[in-house]
């Protein structure tokens, strides 16, 4: 399974072997104010394992770490008490929400995270079981948003013949304001952009490299 080749990629293990760094620095923190738990020292062990299993196994670590992951959670949650700060069924509502209506997905995270520190406030909690609650957060919806957008975004774009022409040109660095198609305005050129980035639920970045990639699948074949 080609899984971490393009610099998107790349990122995308730089970026969550960094979250979970902090993580295992968090949870030292929170062992050193509450005590070491069995706990948490397996959740220690298992943030610091992620980085290597991804840096020198990619997909194949990936896949082995949250699988293993996995199952040792089932005995941590049934042998010990979930609190607040290691509750995430709100995210995963927020990911579903995220699956069916991609328009939702800033709001809905937005507002799942002003709860989140309401919830933490109300409840009067420590600094450390908040920012350890927003980083494990914050690495389960990359993990998720990358997986989704490199995975299951690969349908066919709905574009019309003049929207092609703009994604062509844009495609190959022109400026939007420097765009000629039959005399059409800069406002009118920037309404069926946004029209195009809306039937196909993409920013306009993202648009363009699905295009490209299209564009360059179609060539090919």
């Amino acid at each position: 399974m080609k899984f971490f080749k393009e610099k998107q990629e790349r990122n995308f293990v730089l970026i969550t072997s960094i979250l979970s760094f902090i993580l295992g620095i968090l949870y030292i923190w929170k062992g050193a104010e509450e005590g070491f738990l069995a706990v948490t020292l397996i959740v220690i062990a298992y943030c610091f394992l992620y980085i290597p299993a991804v840096m020198f196994f990619r997909s194949r670590g990936f896949i082995i770490f949250n699988l293993t992951y996995a199952l040792v959670l089932v005995f941590l949650i049934a042998f010990y008490k979930s609190y607040l700060f290691n509750n995430y069924t709100g995210l995963i509502a927020i990911f579903f929400i995220i699956i069916v209506c991609p328009k939702l997905k800033w709001i809905s995270v937005i507002a799942h995270g002003i709860c989140v520190c309401v919830a933490f406030a109300l409840n009067d909690e420590k600094l450390c079981p908040f920012f350890i609650h927003v980083v494990r957060s914050s690495w389960l919806f990359y993990i998720f948003d990358f997986i989704i957008s490199q995975r299951y975004t690969n349908k066919k774009l709905i574009l019309y013949d003049d929207e092609i022409q703009i994604l062509t040109q844009l495609s190959k660095n022109k400026l939007q304001k420097s765009i000629d198609l039959d005399g059409l305005s800069e406002s009118t050129i920037y309404r069926r952009l946004k029209a195009a980035c809306e039937r196909n639920g993409m920013t306009k970045n993202q648009l363009i490299e699905a295009f490209k990639k299209e564009k360059a699948q179609s060539e090919s074949q």
